[in-house]
């Protein structure tokens, strides 16, 4: 009697224990994918609250560039465009941001290494790394030109980068894209406006 009361027992919970083995399995599933949309970009690049981040529903990774101020002050390393995999056009060239134009998003740091103030409003960005994200997905044109992201965030800060092919050395540059030309803008610090001139080409 005794042996079949631990058999009955043991059903039950070997069957619970599976059970809450699936559970776990599918919740993990779930927590890996919570970007929301299913774009398969990680919430690390987009950010949460970011108003367009479906036009990337295939990411790929396009180049990694840096960049920084004139003064040297003001850093941006590690920084990973991807774009819609659909918009490669097919070349042999082996650069793929050369032969991509569409909707782009970028990750990567910033690093501030001296306090920037913005002397026509209460813009101060304090010295740190900060950890950027896409709020607003850009557009890229063809061969690394025409590069516009209108909403990133690091932090407190707000800023777009703009970057014109009519510029003279606007865009993507070196053979693998590892630096970008563009002007960025420090919208809003801490919820202060900043002035139009705050803050100027990077390369």
């Amino acid at each position: 009697m005794e042996t079949l009361n631990n058999k009955t027992l043991s059903f039950p919970a070997k069957y619970f224990t599976r059970a809450f083995a699936a559970l776990g399995i599918v919740l993990s599933l779930v927590a890996c994918n919570k970007d929301g949309g299913g774009s398969g970009v990680t919430t690390a690049v987009y950010g949460n609250g970011c108003t367009n981040c479906g036009a990337i529903s295939s990411p790929v990774l396009l180049t990694t560039f840096q960049m920084q101020s004139g003064s040297g002050n003001v850093v941006f390393s590690n920084m990973q465009m991807y774009g819609q995999s659909t918009g490669i056009v097919a070349n042999a060239s082996g650069n793929i941001y050369r032969n991509y134009q569409g909707p782009i998003a970028i990750h990567g740091q910033m690093t501030v290494t001296q306090a920037q103030q913005d002397w026509g409003s209460g813009c101060i960005i304090q010295p740190g790394t900060y950890t950027v994200q896409t709020y607003s997905v850009g557009q890229m044109g063809m061969a690394g030109g025409d590069v516009v992201v209108p909403v990133m965030l690091a932090g407190g800060i707000e800023m777009r980068i703009d970057s014109p092919l009519n510029t003279m050395a606007g865009g993507l540059l070196t053979q693998n894209g590892q630096r970008l030309y563009a002007r960025v803008s420090i919208v809003k610090v801490n919820g202060y406006v900043c002035s139009s001139t705050f803050f100027g080409d990077f390369n």
